[in-house]
């Protein structure tokens, strides 16, 4: 077992009578995992639980790594285990989680790994929208994201979208 998250766990556990730790080794339970989540864990992984509400923390999401690609080599540059057991907590005590919707069917730009990983870190559900061919904006939506298009858009083009966000949706 890790010590540094073994600690910080035991740290939580004494910091609130809500919250329980308990350690299940994989080689006698097998199939634990497996009524939260479908895929493999790496060792050391969490999974967060609270009614029928669960969200796994893999290991290696714990640790910031820095990766040098020509020698082929990593080093550990930090440690976010408090952040992503955090997000985790607030995610399983939440009623509501917020969806953001990524506008797509412009020539929009995917959205970057990086920020889709901090947008679910922060519990955000992150969807595609093509308002080409939806009805509208789903109700759900807490916020639409834009990202700058890979092509200019033509003037026509920019005023249907703003028209359709301006009219709620509505064409």
């Amino acid at each position: 077992e890790d010590d540094i998250l073994q600690k910080m766990l035991t740290r939580y556990e004494e910091a609130s009578k809500h919250i329980k730790v308990d350690a299940k080794d994989p080689v006698l339970y097998p199939n634990f995992a497996s009524q939260y989540t479908d895929t493999p864990l790496a060792d050391n992984s969490l999974i967060i639980v609270n009614g029928n509400k669960s969200k796994v923390v893999d290991y290696n999401s714990l640790y910031e790594v820095d990766y040098d690609y020509y020698t082929g080599s990593s080093s550990t540059t930090g440690f976010d285990g408090e952040g992503q057991i955090d997000s985790a907590i607030a995610y399983v005590t939440s009623d509501n989680i917020p969806v953001i919707y990524a506008l797509e069917g412009h020539s929009e730009m995917k959205v970057n790994s990086d920020l889709k990983n901090s947008m679910e870190k922060a519990n955000y559900q992150i969807e595609s929208l093509n308002l080409l061919t939806t009805d509208g904006v789903p109700e759900d939506a807490g916020c639409l994201l834009i990202a700058s298009p890979q092509n200019d858009l033509s003037e026509d083009e920019a005023r249907k979208i703003i028209s359709y966000l301006e009219n709620g949706g509505k064409t």
